[in-house]
């Protein structure tokens, strides 16, 4: 066996070592299932141009029917991958001892390619852009990071941790208690790629137009009834799909909230715990502060909630989950939130309908709007599915929202994944953790809709900026180059200073190349994108330090070092 190949065989099995393994924590992210994160070679970063409105981000995006009908929606996919799996690491092996040893040993990884657009169901390399993509620093970085110190793993922060919260992450404390790391979790390998369902995109994109269509019509149809039309508000917010009509829902909202005969009908006696629950909780999501009084009606001369409501348990549940919306001195809903919330815990054990249950269980751990969006969305079709008076145009048009708009994800993952991998983060940053999946699900999280495709994008590759230097503060450098490294990101120096680790300079050079080429792009497209909102007092507002920064700053450190020190404990 030629040289070459002998050295490389070892890697592949490592390969396949840390692709088993990983397999665990992608199961974990909810929002699928499928272990393999990357996408194949005929794929390339995803378009720029998603902004342009829904229906473009829609147009072209392929999905699988087949998928839509599973009950599971999801667990289909991954007998698929396995084999999948097999069959490249077959395909790689052989390709290579076909290879002629000059060529064995100029192997390499594939780097990342230039931005795409997607046009007609399949994804096409973009043309020349005066927008700069997140290109691969082109710098050198010397081995010398193994000769300076031990192995110094984050994973494990350890007790010490939380002294961050006094030097502020600048001058972290170098004798912290770190152990060995473990294995990246779900960073995909570009040699991976997730399957690629072929059925009838042009089907499949007219049959979402018609049931959106149909879902429209029967959601304009429901204004005849007021309470009707926001319980359908609800159902549209629950499976995901209320973007498509947030210029109705708000006005349909607002309409009702005006009414004195719709104030009088809610307070009526006809209103039950369940339909009061619902509307307070919806008009409070959308940004309508109806009055916590409507639920005085339900309290008996003690002051108390009237014992018989318990045993409505779908009642309970509406009244826990409006609870959720509460505001400071609304002692009513304080008191709500505590009578429901210690019944909701006994129903759970009690004989009731298995989804329901598990519904009762979810809010109780994750109330609804605290939750992942996708992930509540998620759980809330199978909930919905065995529900009884459930809409079957509208069950039908969320599975197929919900599949397209996870393709599109996906493919935005792979986006960020080639980046992760062209930069070498791996070989050149070996003290941080490789977080790819992770910061990519935080960045769905904050907005989960298609014409958002490059907001997450760009968010997670900053959580992962983010994750480097944080671990560069917490498990690497040391007190004086801290002090070093802090003062060059202070005055934002255009080259990182020569008394710094390579491994560190590396880190600022992806820093300050990143932001440089974020910020050319909002100057091309002539926005911050944040609207009207990020107007100068917004700017001046949030540079006095208001409370609610403060204290969001602190309970982001709080999470974060809690999280650390529960791990290494």
């Amino acid at each position: 066996m030629p040289r070459a190949t002998e050295n490389l065989a070892p890697s592949l099995e490592r390969e396949k070592d840390t692709t088993r393994n990983n397999k665990e924590v992608v199961t974990e992210v909810e929002l699928h299932k499928d272990p393999t994160l990357g996408i194949d070679k005929d794929h390339v970063d995803i378009a720029k141009d998603n902004e342009k409105g829904k229906e473009d981000a829609y147009a072209d995006l392929a999905m699988n029917e087949e998928m839509m009908e599973n009950d599971d929606l999801l667990d289909e996919i991954s007998e698929e991958v396995q084999a999948f799996e097999k069959e490249l690491e077959d395909e790689r092996i052989e390709a290579i001892s076909q290879l002629s040893p000059s060529r064995k040993d100029r192997l390499s990884l594939t780097k990342l390619k230039e931005p795409s657009e997607v046009q007609g169901g399949e994804v096409v390399a973009r043309g020349t852009s005066n927008k700069p993509a997140l290109g691969k620093i082109d710098t050198t970085i010397a081995q010398t990071i193994g000769k300076r110190r031990g192995s110094r793993s984050p994973d494990l922060k350890g007790a010490a941790a939380s002294k961050k919260l006094a030097t502020r992450g600048r001058l972290s404390p170098k004798a912290k208690l770190l152990k060995p790391s473990r294995e990246p979790s779900a960073s995909a390998r570009n040699s991976l790629k997730f399957p690629r369902h072929e059925g009838s995109t042009d089907t499949s994109k007219e049959k979402h137009r018609t049931l959106k269509e149909a879902v429209k019509e029967s959601f304009m149809a429901s204004k005849v009834n007021p309470i009707e039309n926001i319980k359908f508000i609800d159902s549209l917010s629950r499976l995901g799909v209320s973007y498509h009509f947030e210029i109705d829902i708000i006005e349909q909202l607002g309409n009702s909230f005006d009414s004195l005969d719709f104030n009088r009908l809610i307070r009526h006696d006809e209103c039950d715990l369940y339909t009061v629950g619902l509307l307070f909780q919806v008009f409070r999501q959308f940004g309508f502060k109806l009055s916590a009084d409507v639920f005085e009606k339900f309290k008996s001369e003690d002051g108390k909630f009237k014992e018989h409501l318990v045993a409505d348990t779908s009642g309970i549940l509406s009244l826990y989950e409006a609870s959720q919306w509460n505001t400071h001195g609304e002692d009513i809903i304080d008191q709500a939130l505590a009578f429901s919330s210690c019944h909701l815990k006994e129903i759970s054990f009690q004989s009731i309908p298995q989804h329901l249950a598990v519904r009762i269980k979810n809010a109780l751990k994750h109330p609804y709007h605290r939750g992942i969006s996708r992930i509540e969305t998620r759980k809330y079709i199978s909930y919905y599915e065995a529900e009884e008076k459930r809409d079957a145009v509208l069950l039908e048009f969320a599975k197929i929202d919900f599949n397209m708009l996870q393709i599109l994800h996906r493919t935005e993952l792979a986006c960020v994944t080639r980046w992760y991998e062209e930069m070498e983060i791996k070989s050149k940053v070996t003290y941080t953790r490789h977080r790819v999946a992770e910061a990519y699900l935080w960045s769905i999280g904050a907005y989960f809709e298609p014409q958002y495709s490059q907001a997450r994008v760009k968010t997670a590759v900053a959580l992962i900026i983010f994750t480097m230097l944080d671990d560069t503060y917490d498990a690497y450098g040391t007190m004086e180059e801290l002090e070093i490294f802090s003062d060059a990101i202070e005055k934002w120096l255009p080259a990182p200073p020569n008394m710094i680790p390579e491994s560190m300079k590396y880190v600022y050079r992806i820093m300050v190349d990143f932001y440089e080429k974020l910020d050319e792009e909002f100057e091309n497209e002539g926005r911050s994108g944040m609207g009207d909102v990020a107007n100068l007092d917004a700017f001046e507002w949030l540079s006095s330090n208001p409370k609610i920064r403060v204290a969001s700053e602190k309970i982001s450190r709080f999470t974060d070092d809690i999280s650390s020190y529960e791990v290494s404990n």
